[in-house]
């Protein structure tokens, strides 16, 4: 829920947000599940761009646009086709987690690490996700106007890849990152992030230059 600065304006929902793990809906008449977040953290993503507001889900490549009243501007459409998760990038995404997830087992009841092996299986079990993966991560932050946004990638340690959006809803840019880098903000000439160490987890904020390429 957006609460605006306005206080003479209602709120709006604009969608919710699911708690840790893997959380699926599936809504009347839908074939498949409808997720709003799943174990590696692509969920439901909004961001304040300007004087609107964007919303996206990533089972759908569609950005939707708000005013800070809550009226539909407009809907952006990202140039990404839908594909299957990949099942070697799970694999590993599980082994990156489970140190974390289930090392803490010893310290639980025995009926709570059940429950706790059990459901992070779950996360990663194929039959129990949807046949495609999310079309993207979230929405970043641009300091020049419009937006970022960090399309689909199984975990961190995969290279990432983000698309540019202008205010007028057009792809203007696209940008190659390094594996273990989360950006968090874009400027005209730089990249802001926290990138983590693979060997140690320890995590460190790291800034990179952008260049234009030349199309040749």
């Amino acid at each position: 829920m957006i609460v605006p600065a306005d206080t003479s304006l209602p709120p709006v929902t604009v969608g919710e947000f699911a708690g840790y793990g893997l959380v699926y809906l599936t809504p009347p008449g839908a074939a498949e599940p409808h997720f709003l977040m799943d174990a590696l953290n692509a969920g439901t993503s909004w961001l304040v761009v300007g004087n609107e507001v964007a919303v996206g889900d990533p089972a759908s490549p569609e950005v939707l646009m708000f005013t800070a009243a809550g009226t539909r501007a407009r809907k952006i459409v990202l140039p990404v086709k839908p594909r299957p998760f990949n099942v070697k990038a799970l694999r590993e995404a599980r082994d990156r987690m489970a140190p974390v997830v289930l090392g803490g087992r010893r310290v639980r009841s025995p009926s709570r690490a059940a429950s706790d092996t059990t459901h992070f299986e779950l996360m990663f079990d194929l039959a129990k996700r949807p046949k495609t993966a999310p079309h993207f991560r979230r929405l970043v932050h641009a300091t020049n106007d419009g937006m970022w946004v960090e399309l689909y990638r199984e975990h961190i340690g995969l290279p990432s890849a983000y698309l540019r959006i202008d205010t007028e809803g057009r792809i203007s840019g696209r940008l190659s990152g390094p594996a273990n880098v989360e950006f968090h903000e874009f400027g005209t000439d730089y990249a802001l992030g926290v990138r983590e160490d693979p060997e140690t987890d320890v995590k460190s904020v790291v800034l990179y230059t952008l260049r234009r390429s030349r199309s040749r």
